[in-house]
């Protein structure tokens, strides 16, 4: 099944069917009221409340600083929406409602922005309603549409519920609005690192690096040998900072890395 979006892209739909920077308060009001909307999908998101991530400036040598600025703004979802519902486009096509993610000049315009220098970085509140968000147009429209990085635009047809569907379409929409996002290309599905709510440029090897000792940590520990995982702790101490990981299906959220302890990484999606 083909739709063509006024766009000008050309999408095609998939055969399978359907399917948070602050204080406290901040976290427990937004992300309260943001994931209402996943229950149906993952019941342990409500695993998040009481971790209250703060607004970190990570460095390459590993040694960031840690801004207060940004703490007195309360955000609440409303404000959420409106910062990012510019990017969704609602339509009707042959009778079926379509959820658009960016439009072809919005990506041009963001790749544009971003090529002139522009560090761009979302906050835990922020990941966290775009990931709710998400799941909730899956729940909403007939089909979910997402115009990647590279301008490339994927449909998903959403009358029936599936969760790789809707992991690839966070994946794509989170990808284009933060630089520190690093995507790694699986033999059957991708992977992606968020080095969350870094506010200044940090360089593609240290994401590499982060991300195989976050992954080794929080993910892989059980199969290492007692000496490489102290190892791994010990140099995952000396950054700062919070992470998303998406792999195999699901979205896992570590509130503070340098803590290095397995117990606090909270399966979100």
């Amino acid at each position: 099944m083909i739709f063509s979006l006024q766009s000008g892209c050309i999408i095609k739909v998939t055969a399978e069917r359907r399917t948070m920077a602050g204080s406290k308060k901040l976290l427990l009001s937004t992300v309260g009221l943001l994931l209402v909307a996943a229950l149906t999908v993952s019941a342990s998101v409500f695993s998040i409340l009481g971790h209250t991530p703060g607004v970190r400036s990570l460095t390459d040598n590993y040694a960031p600083t840690v801004s207060d600025d940004m703490f007195d703004e309360l955000t609440t979802q409303e404000q959420h929406a409106k910062k990012f519902g510019k990017y969704t486009h609602i339509r009707k096509i042959d009778g079926k409602s379509v959820a658009t993610l960016y439009s072809t000049a919005q990506i041009y315009d963001i790749n544009t922005r971003r090529d002139e220098g522009e560090w761009m970085y979302l906050t835990d509140a922020e990941m966290l309603y775009l990931i709710s968000d998400t799941i909730s147009l899956f729940e909403k429209y007939d089909t979910v549409c997402v115009v990647d990085i590279n301008g490339v635009a994927t449909a998903y047809d959403a009358t029936v519920y599936n969760k790789l569907n809707i992991y690839y379409a966070a994946i794509k929409r989170i990808e284009v609005l933060c630089s520190a996002a690093l995507r790694i290309k699986g033999d059957t599905i991708d992977f992606m690192f968020v080095m969350n709510e870094s506010t200044i440029r940090v360089s593609e090897p240290y994401l590499n690096d982060m991300c195989r000792i976050v992954r080794g940590v929080y993910l892989e520990g059980k199969d290492f040998t007692a000496d490489w995982y102290v190892g791994y702790c010990e140099e995952l101490k000396k950054a700062r900072g919070s992470a998303f990981l998406f792999t195999d299906r699901h979205i896992y959220y570590v509130n503070e890395i340098s803590r290095a302890n397995r117990a606090d990484v909270i399966k979100v999606f």
